[in-house]
């Protein structure tokens, strides 16, 4: 086995990966002596891959035979990733024209409104308008271009131009570069890897990495309830968010006040003056540098990268529209809009349930739960038990193992004596969208916590609205009642 293995790397060749049942081959033995096995699948090498980039294979049904049939699906009949109706998106290859922060300039100085965050959203809107004119207009097509100038590089070496114009032939090699560049750029960020940053080229891995995604990503269809399976669009969508709406619908339970009851008052007047202090220009922009540049972006398409690279442009509206959220306690529901999208939690998902939801939101929404977050850190110590691990920084929640083995071992040992001791896990599903939003503000309430930063708080949790992505693209509208992003 280890020898076909080796075959395989010497030739190139790659696993397409499969859609069914995961295994292909059975000896239909009674009892323990059954046996299942993958041992039916497709290969091809990177650039077939490349070239057919959303190829899969498809384990089919089979009665008479102990072998499952495959079925190679071809880009023609599949459908593809990224569809008609995508949702805007910056482009970081962008910034390497230097046409385009005059695109950005003019779109952001044509709008005026006396509110400050509904003249944020007017600009960023029209910024999105200007700047798909512009890449279909004057930025092109990238792989297309650079085919063309390759083709154009081709011609001018056969026809001897290096005797007659090698200034001609220079320029074509700088234009080349300058689209290779464009191209490794597109791919890295659609690829989402961060800890390579420097180095040669790396546009055929960053294209790898981005096709690998796209695949595991797409969604073929869903089980539904009773077993069957939906592949049509529109049914698919229903699905998705019938599910969430129920998740994110509040149960509208009571009895907080004894729950409560055993939670002491730990915030004092004292840290209370420097939760109410007013929001600063510079604590805006802390935390705009505390953020990635190409993380996903939510609704509105614009990255931090769109932010860093034009403060210069856009840096006073947008400190005065955070600003102004912050210091009025109320965060407008156009800003609060949120992508939700699925990523698989096994290989093979069927269900919804099998999907993790992960929210995308808005980079300026992003910046006024930043800047809060940035305050209410000094409070934690205050708060938060010592005894807990879990998404705070500096602690894991694998400490929680150590917690669990020394308590068993305890148990374990507590032999002597009519006292018996027991352990008891709790867990509890989708936890942090479950979250009630009555109960929390309750807890912050009589925490201590001041009336005016509880507000600003559940302003920015109840003001959400969701969408969720559907093979990229936006479905649904739900208005959640409960939950946690």
């Amino acid at each position: 086995m280890q020898g076909f293995r080796d075959a395989i790397d010497f030739c190139g060749l790659k696993d397409l990966g499969f859609n069914g049942f995961p295994f292909t081959w059975c000896n239909r033995r009674p009892g323990d002596q059954n046996v299942w096995v993958r041992l039916d699948r497709g290969l091809a090498t990177v650039e077939w891959m490349l070239q057919f980039t959303t190829c899969r294979i498809h384990h089919l049904d089979a009665f008479h035979f102990d072998h499952k049939p495959i079925l190679l699906i071809s880009d023609s009949e599949q459908k593809r990733f990224y569809r008609k109706g995508r949702p805007f998106r910056f482009e970081a290859r962008w910034l390497k024209d230097n046409s385009c922060e005059e695109v950005v300039k003019n779109s952001w100085q044509e709008v005026s409104d006396p509110s400050p965050i509904c003249m944020v959203t007017k600009q960023i809107i029209n910024c999105q308008d200007n700047l798909r004119i512009w890449n279909r207009d004057t930025f092109g097509h990238v792989r297309l271009s650079l085919v063309e100038k390759l083709k154009e590089l081709k011609g001018a070496e056969e026809r001897g131009l290096y005797k007659s114009d090698l200034a001609h032939i220079h320029q074509l090699r700088a234009d080349i570069q300058a689209l290779m560049s464009k191209e490794e750029t597109m791919w890295k960020q659609r690829s989402y890897v961060e800890w390579l940053n420097e180095g040669d080229q790396n546009t055929r891995y960053f294209h790898c990495r981005a096709n690998q995604r796209n695949k595991c990503s797409y969604i073929l269809g869903f089980e539904d309830e009773v077993g069957d399976w939906i592949e049509e669009e529109g049914r698919m969508g229903e699905m998705v968010v019938e599910y969430f709406a129920n998740i994110f619908t509040t149960s509208n339970p009571s009895g907080f006040d004894e729950v409560l009851e055993g939670m002491l008052s730990t915030v004092t007047e004292d840290k209370n003056s420097d939760l109410n202090r007013p929001f600063l220009a510079e604590q805006v922009q802390r935390a705009l540098h505390q953020m990635a540049p190409l993380t996903a972006p939510g609704p509105d398409g614009m990255s931090r990268i769109f932010y860093k690279s034009f403060w210069h442009i856009v840096g006073n509206d947008v400190i005065m529209a955070i600003l102004s959220a912050l210091n009025t306690g109320v965060v407008p529901e156009s800003i609060n809009t949120t992508f939700i999208a699925l990523i698989p939690k096994i290989l093979e998902p069927k269900k919804v349930s099998y999907f993790r939801p992960i929210s995308l939101c808005n980079v300026i929404y992003k910046l006024i739960a930043k800047v809060l977050v940035n305050r209410l850190k000094k409070m934690l110590p205050f708060v938060v038990s010592d005894t807990y691990s879990a998404f705070l920084s500096g602690r894991l929640i694998t400490y929680n193992i150590l917690v669990a083995f020394e308590t068993l071992h305890y148990l374990k040992r507590k032999t002597p004596g009519k006292l018996g001791f027991m352990a008891l896990k709790l867990d509890m599903s989708k936890a942090y969208d479950r979250v009630e939003w009555s109960f929390l503000e309750k807890a912050m309430l009589h925490l201590r916590f001041p009336e005016r930063f509880v507000k600003i708080i559940m302003s920015c949790v109840t003001s959400v609205s969701y969408s969720v992505l559907l093979n990229g693209k936006p479905t649904g509208n739900i208005k959640p009642s409960r939950g946690l992003r």
